[in-house]
């Protein structure tokens, strides 16, 4: 009888790999025999295991399907009786295959020297960070947008408050108030008319591109509408003069509105829907008190009763959010950015009956400035620093904060520690129990009151069991089906990672004298059937995956303030003994409750790096953080599968680093392919060679690590890449092509399509619509001068 493995089980050969064997019988020959014994033993335990006890059962009742086979047998039959079905692999894995190693084989373009990562070093090599650049470019994305390509033809686009629906909805469910209209900027209570509410037109031009990450359907988002630049600014003042828009807008002088007072009154007149009615106070004077440990404490159980209450009787009170929109003092407002401020109000605030509350929030650079302490000093920075509009809703705020409230840290800057002033804001503003990082970079095609309250929704639904596990995996619907389907398949990936891996369950605290304050388990994990955490409000919401740092190579993983060493610590590894957890792109929500964790321990003279902060701290206080996978597009069409090995990487290409790249895959020396082919236990000395269950992008092959981070440079959604810049300027209307962004090299244009955009491609084309999407970074939005243009036509190459 022979017994074999069939390929891209890693799973059970890990497990088979994984026993260990007495030092006389350590042979090679040994060990093939060994590992032929207990795939026998495997057989017959899994089948008789899964026709004698009932299946494993996840919400809903789903049933673990055991979707493919794990081993054949070629052996003669018993003569009496047929041998039983071979069981199947509930959890599926895969490995470098030889589909994988054909689609790594590309033609790098030639002589650029400069390039980071180098086109030239990855030639023998399980993984290449540039490999996407050879990809087919998506030029759906604009070929495919245009109004004119609506399944249904339509001369105008349709008046859109989703804001309307969705309360008409809640109240008939809850004992809810209706939102009371508001006054616009316009002197009139907000209505249905085109200068007051955007307007979309009904489905998707034909052909426009599914995302690559995250889905409209998994958030409740709105996939039947879109939205060209005049039906989504119009009411903002786009364009007010140009003949061409649809909208009959007449010019308006918006240096009369007073956005503060605006929200103020929305909110007072819509106050029986809210706990706390306090308006903010916006008044300038010295740094307020400092709230004592004890009085936070006091406050956050306060919070937790009230919570509990509206979770036990019919919720009858909506929880307030603060907006803070990020500038500093320096920045140069563009006309785009005063659209964009606006339609957040507008959409967040006055249509929602105050429910949240935006807020310039203002970073004082000069720290010379008294702002905190004389009040003409605030007032005259107030009239430089911010447009006359919105000085009513302004926050000015200095990194002299930090150094007051928090002496014992030692690095105050707002690179490092960018949630100081939202720690300073929420102890100051206690009438808000969540609070809105929004970056000025960030655009959203679509509203944003129902992108930020779906999102919401989401996370609120979300049971805690594996939760954190879950958080770190990039949703791809071409590979994984629907949302659903992902988190079944996640449950059973996480459950098969329990050999290496304990869940996160409660609160994860560095040292054992750690005061925490989010909740404890209401039981164990085992007892839990995925009902702990569903209804609640989530403490941080992610619009990226939320990653453990600690066996990547990511930048910033050991970039700690004061946090003690252990006797394991070392010079590649300071502090193991510290659990983290990374999201990328500050702009995220928090809740008061985790606001004052992290103020509580900045007190203490602990910190992390911006993009830690928030989530360790969640982490180690057993509060509940989510991802939420919005969608995100991407320059080129990348295989699925690729998509998902590259960013969803588990440690089986996890290898030595050196000088900025991984040198080998993780296989190290004694590596046998034929072995591989067979699916026997390898003899290799590699560390990760059979991957890591559930250990999505936080091994060794972290898509964070240094060169592979260039493989972001084509998302919709991300710290750094052009994609966003390109969407948002032809869908304005204007010239553009995408740039290849790298670390050292100048950026060139490399853009199937060239300058597209402007007068001429319309002409020809149609103006984009384009379905909501939330874009970054968008930066300096304004138009290109013609010799931007030409720089830019001459760097072109395809």
């Amino acid at each position: 009888m022979s017994i074999k493995l069939l390929p891209n089980h890693r799973e059970t050969r890990k497990s088979m790999a994984s026993f260990s064997t007495p030092a006389c019988c350590s042979s090679p020959v040994f060990r093939r025999l060994a590992a032929s014994l207990v795939a026998v033993i495997i057989f017959y335990t899994l089948y008789y295991s899964s026709s004698a006890s009932p299946k494993a059962t996840y919400p809903g009742g789903s049933r673990v399907q055991l979707d493919q086979p794990v081993l054949t047998i070629d052996a003669k039959p018993e003569e009496t009786t047929a041998p039983p079905p071979p069981p199947k692999n509930p959890f599926p894995r895969r490995r470098i295959s030889d589909d994988l190693q054909k689609t790594l084989k590309w033609e790098p373009p030639t002589g650029f020297t400069d390039h980071y990562p180098s086109y030239y070093e990855y030639n023998d090599r399980d993984y290449d960070p540039n490999r996407w650049e050879g990809f087919p470019q998506n030029t759906k994305l604009f070929l495919n947008s245009s109004e004119r390509q609506l399944r249904t033809p339509q001369d105008y686009p349709h008046p859109y408050n989703p804001v309307l629906a969705d309360d008409t909805r809640t109240v008939q469910k809850a004992k809810e108030h209706l939102i009371g209209p508001c006054d616009g900027p316009h002197g009139h209570i907000l209505g249905n008319d085109e200068k007051d509410v955007i307007s979309a037109y009904k489905g998707l031009p034909q052909g426009f591109p599914q995302p690559s990450f995250g889905s409209f359907s998994a958030l409740g988002l709105d996939d039947q509408a879109c939205f060209d630049r005049y039906s989504r600014l119009g009411p903002y003042g786009i364009n007010e003069t140009d003949e061409s828009a649809h909208q009959s807008m007449i010019k308006f002088n918006w240096n009369n509105v007073r956005w503060g007072d605006l929200q103020n009154r929305c909110m007072l007149k819509n106050q029986a829907r809210f706990k706390n009615k306090e308006t903010p106070a916006l008044k300038p004077g010295t740094i307020p008190a400092k709230p004592a440990g004890d009085a936070i404490k006091k406050a956050r159980e306060k919070a937790q009763r009230t919570n509990r209450e509206n979770r036990n009787n019919a919720p009858e009170y909506k929880p307030r959010t603060a907006v803070l929109i990020r500038t500093w003092s320096d920045y140069e407002y563009q006309e785009n950015d005063m659209h964009a401020i606006r339609s957040l109000i507008t959409e967040l605030n006055l249509q929602s009956g105050g429910q949240y509350h935006v807020f310039l929030f203002v970073h004082v650079k000069d720290n010379n400035i008294p702002i905190f302490t004389d009040e003409v000093a605030y007032r005259q920075a107030l009239a430089t620093y911010v447009p006359e509009e919105f000085r009513d809703m302004a926050i000015l705020w200095a990194e002299g904060v930090g150094v007051d409230w928090y002496p014992k840290i030692g690095e105050w800057s707002a690179y490092y520690q960018q949630f100081m002033p939202l720690q300073w804001f929420s102890n100051t503003h206690p009438e808000f129990d969540f609070v809105w990082n929004w970056e000025m970079d960030a655009r959203y095609i679509g509203h944003h009151h129902h992108f930020l309250q779906q999102i919401t929704n989401f996370a609120k639904a979300q049971p805690r069991k594996y939760l954190w596990e879950i958080n770190a995996r990039y949703y791809i619907p071409e590979e994984h089906g629907d949302y659903e389907a992902f988190r079944f398949e996640s449950n059973r990936l996480v459950e098969a990672s329990k050999s290496h891996t304990k869940p996160v369950w409660g609160p994860q605290t560095w040292h054992e004298s750690q005061k925490t304050f989010g909740p404890s388990p209401p039981t164990s994990e085992d007892e839990d059937n995925f009902d702990w955490g569903v209804g609640e409000e989530a403490d941080f919401i992610s619009l990226l995956p939320i990653w453990d740092p600690r066996h990547t190579r990511w930048s910033q993983r050991d970039v700690l303030f004061n946090f003690p060493a252990s006797p394991e610590s070392n010079a590649e590894d300071p502090w193991p003994h510290i659990p983290r957890r990374v999201f990328i792109n500050t702009l995220s929500r928090l809740s008061k409750d985790l606001l004052h964790a992290m103020h509580f321990e900045n007190s203490a003279g602990l910190a992390m790096c911006s993009e830690m902060w928030p989530a360790t701290t969640a982490l180690h206080h057993g509060f509940k953080a989510v991802y939420a996978p919005h969608p995100i597009w991407m320059w080129n069409e990348w295989p699925a599968k690729y998509l998902d090995d590259v960013f969803n990487a588990d440690g089986w290409g996890a290898g030595s680093f050196k000088n900025g790249h991984t040198v080998d895959d993780g296989r190290g020396a004694g590596y046998e392919p034929e072995l591989e082919r067979q699916g026997l236990p390898q003899n290799g000395t590699g560390p990760n060679r059979e991957g890591k269950a559930a250990r999505w992008g936080q091994e060794g092959d972290s898509p964070y690590n240094a060169d592979r981070e260039h493989n972001f440079a084509g998302f919709s959604w991300y710290y750094w890449t052009d994609l966003p810049r390109v969407i948002y300027w032809r869908w304005l209307g204007w010239k553009a092509g995408y740039r290849i962004v790298t670390i050292r090299e100048t950026p060139r244009v490399v853009d199937a399509l060239g300058l597209a955009g402007g007068a001429e491609w319309e002409n020809e084309h149609g103006r984009m619509c384009l379905p909501s999407m939330l874009l970054h970074p968008v930066k300096n939005v304004r138009r290109a001068t013609a010799d931007e243009l030409a720089s830019d036509a001459a760097s072109i190459s395809h």
